[in-house]
């Protein structure tokens, strides 16, 4: 009798481990799911840009890459701050003026998506001087909203002005 309350006792705890185990992997699933599919518009179809509007597209490309290469430092276990914020300053600035130039000649529906790129930006160019960690400035900052305007306005362009307007993921 007591080796089968023991049998009976190690079933339900495995079971039991079994079921948190898949709930946490769940979970975990749910809360990194969604940085997979940041800039991933598979299903948006490509507008007609105007050729007046690719160098500016190109500029507002080329200061986006310059702007998420410091990022691929970011997410080392430890990464030193300032060097960080000094290395995302200047970059952030170009994307800024980039995006400003870039709004007048695109079509409205890539207008509006950097609009959005714009405004998060000249957000986290503050939040550069307010955060201590880049943790810190995730959670002050909507880089991952910018970052997914920038793809859907990317979408929209497709290939007409050449590469794409949104770099990879720097992660």
């Amino acid at each position: 009798m007591f080796l089968l309350s023991v049998g009976a006792a190690g079933l339900a705890l495995f079971a039991g481990f079994g079921i948190a185990m898949a709930a946490c992997e769940h979970s975990v699933r749910d809360v990194f799911s969604g940085f997979g599919n940041i800039g991933t518009f598979e299903n948006v179809q490509p507008i007609p840009i105007p050729q007046t509007a690719c160098p500016y597209v190109r500029l507002a490309s080329a200061a986006a890459a310059d702007a998420a290469a410091p990022w691929h430092a970011a997410f080392k276990p430890s990464p030193d701050w300032e060097r960080f914020s000094t290395q995302l300053s200047g970059p952030l600035a170009n994307l800024d003026a980039a995006l400003g130039a870039a709004v007048p000649h695109v079509p409205e529906p890539v207008a509006r998506d950097l609009r959005t790129v714009l405004a998060d930006v000249k957000v986290g160019r503050v939040q550069l001087l307010a955060a201590t960690s880049v943790s810190d400035y995730m959670a002050r900052s909507d880089v991952l909203g910018g970052f997914a305007a920038l793809g859907h306005a990317s979408a929209l362009i497709g290939t007409a002005c050449g590469p794409t307007l949104a770099p990879p993921l720097p992660f």
